[in-house]
């Protein structure tokens, strides 16, 4: 299983067990067309979480959501939601960099050049790979906003007569990693998180 859906679902399940709620009660919906469907459970830190198709849930979506229990309200977190035409984060630049307001809101860590670091490190592991760089190794991002930013790059120098859009989105691209390896593909530091297991 892709090691960010994993990060993704756990951040989910944390804000669940917070509030009380026992993961043998959650169960994690997804759509048919999502690469989850072919599972029946995922191991997660909390535990083992039961994995269903949704018949009525747009690929795209997931969240997990405890079974019934007795009257009292189900808990409901979710995992992943595209956002609504017209919510999507602007695009700062003809280049889609961001500024530090921008990326802080996302929540997702970013590369700091200077003292060779992530902001934070939620992904235990994870390949991370600008527009350009995922284009080069044969693996596009998807168009027109459907494939969101796991994490971004603090580039000094951001264009002329541009000082605030300075973040460089990053897409994950863990999957390709055995690929990298075979062909001896160079990584920069910001292009990987934590070490492969």
């Amino acid at each position: 299983m892709n090691q960010i859906a994993l990060q993704m679902i756990e951040a989910a399940l944390d804000q669940l067990t917070r509030i009380g709620r026992r993961i043998e009660s959650l169960r994690l919906i997804v759509s048919g067309e999502s690469t989850l469907a072919m599972y029946s459970s995922v191991n997660t830190v909390f535990g083992e979480l039961q994995i269903e198709v949704g018949g009525y849930v747009p690929k795209g979506y997931s969240y997990i959501i405890e079974e019934p229990t007795g009257g009292k309200p189900r808990a409901f977190q979710w995992v992943t939601k595209p956002m609504r035409r017209g919510e999507e984060t602007k695009l700062p630049n003809d280049k889609g960099w961001y500024t530090k307001d921008e990326v802080i809101a996302t929540n997702l860590p970013y590369w700091i050049a200077a003292s060779s670091r992530w902001t934070s490190e939620p992904y235990n592991f994870a390949i991370l790979l600008s527009k350009t760089r995922c284009q080069e190794l044969g693996a596009p991002i998807l168009s027109n906003g459907r494939e969101h930013p796991s994490a971004f790059r603090y580039a000094a120098a951001a264009g002329k007569g541009d000082n605030r859009h300075r973040y460089i989105p990053l897409y994950d691209r863990t999957e390709m990693y055995s690929t990298i390896i075979a062909e001896n593909i160079r990584l920069y530091n910001y292009e990987q998180m934590g070490a492969a297991k």
